[in-house]
């Protein structure tokens, strides 16, 4: 069940948005929250791998893989995840990613370790 804001919101809670801004893009606070704790595990995660994240404040990260075409073929085909290839826009090694909850995030990155992996054996 989400809070409903009665009075006037107190100060921004997350992005300058306060309680009734949220309330008004379907989002809680506890939300927010949990999108900024995904994405921070994302980063961390990812970069301990050493994988490159580009800095962003949107609700996506963009992702240095190497051939993004190909690991992009790899996450759909053998674990039903769904990312954008960036090569549309110049950027042929990086992969989108949106954050999503935790859960999920960490199906992403488990992903990420396995197809990485395949790929780099075929490789060699």
């Amino acid at each position: 069940m989400r809070a409903q804001f009665e009075e006037s919101p107190p100060g921004p809670i997350h992005g300058g948005l306060n309680p009734r801004e949220l309330e008004s893009l379907g989002l809680c606070p506890e939300e927010v929250l949990d999108f900024s704790a995904s994405k921070n595990f994302l980063e961390g995660t990812l970069s301990r791998m050493g994988l490159e994240c580009l800095p962003s404040a949107a609700n996506f990260l963009l992702i240095r893989v190497g051939d993004a075409s190909r690991l992009r073929l790899e996450l759909l085909k053998r674990y039903k995840i769904c990312v954008r290839d960036c090569g549309s826009f110049g950027l042929p090694e990086h992969i989108r990613v949106g954050v999503r909850n935790i859960e999920d995030s960490r199906r992403l990155v488990r992903a990420l370790k396995l197809a990485t992996a395949t790929i780099s054996e075929n490789h060699e």
